[in-house]
């Protein structure tokens, strides 16, 4: 099997333009695409094996120069360069994924707080892993962890390492924040525990989300020798 796709859409600075390249045989065949459009370029390589259990048996891609605000207005102006690889290892899609981000600032001025993330995941149908993530932070600070999703039930351990709120969000007061938040369950029930330190304070919470009812199981804020202790639950129509 052998065929060539070529399309062109637009004009001047907004055209879009890609071509892909398909060959081999029914059971596994090699497709290459390149393209280029709204000032980013974009290139993405595979071997498919569409009669086995992982038809995915290999990927590759590359995006340079990718502003997600020219694709949709509501998301972050960005300068993104993008690269993700995977292979099929004993039945399960592994793979890693980067993304540096060269126009990273605060969300409210309408970019993205990122500069960089970085993950490695493993998977197939509903079993995934993910046993590395880190985000960077614009300005310093990192938020790393890991994740797993089996069937309908998920869970991720998240660390944060001196997150400044103010290059999240330039309304917010300037701070050091650290700490772990562990979340698990599934579309019906999540619960969170989390334990943070910045600014002086310091924050234990443990609650839980079911249906429409979000209870705070225990929360305690210290700072300096006081501290505060409350529980309670909210009932919230919009969860239903």
């Amino acid at each position: 099997v052998t065929g060539q796709l070529q399309a062109v859409r637009g004009a001047t600075t907004l055209q879009l333009q890609a071509r892909a390249t398909v060959t081999g045989t029914l059971e596994e065949l090699q497709i290459a695409i390149t393209g280029s459009g709204r000032g980013a370029t974009m290139q993405s390589s595979a071997v498919l094996r569409p009669y086995a259990e992982q038809p995915i048996a290999r990927f590759d891609a590359q995006a340079r120069e990718l502003d997600l605000s020219a694709w949709a207005a509501a998301l972050p102006r960005t300068r993104l360069t993008v690269d993700a690889s995977a292979q099929t290892i004993d039945s399960r899609l592994t793979g890693t994924l980067r993304a540096e981000n060269a126009a990273a600032g605060p969300q409210d001025s309408g970019r993205l707080p990122l500069s960089a993330i970085s993950a490695r995941y493993s998977g197939s149908g509903r079993d995934w892993t993910l046993p590395a993530l880190e985000l960077q932070v614009s300005g310093g600070g990192r938020i790393t962890g890991s994740a797993a999703l089996r069937g309908d039930n998920g869970t991720m351990d998240v660390q944060l390492h001196d997150i400044d709120p103010a290059r999240i969000d330039s309304r917010l007061r300037p701070a050091r924040v650290s700490g772990t938040a562990t979340l698990s369950g599934n579309t019906k029930a999540q619960q969170l525990t989390a334990r943070l330190d910045g600014a002086g304070l310091q924050l234990q919470l443990a609650a839980k989300h079911a249906g429409d009812l979000l209870t705070i199981d225990s929360a305690r804020l210290q700072a300096g020798t006081g501290s505060v202790e409350f529980t309670g639950f909210e009932r919230w129509a919009s969860f239903q």
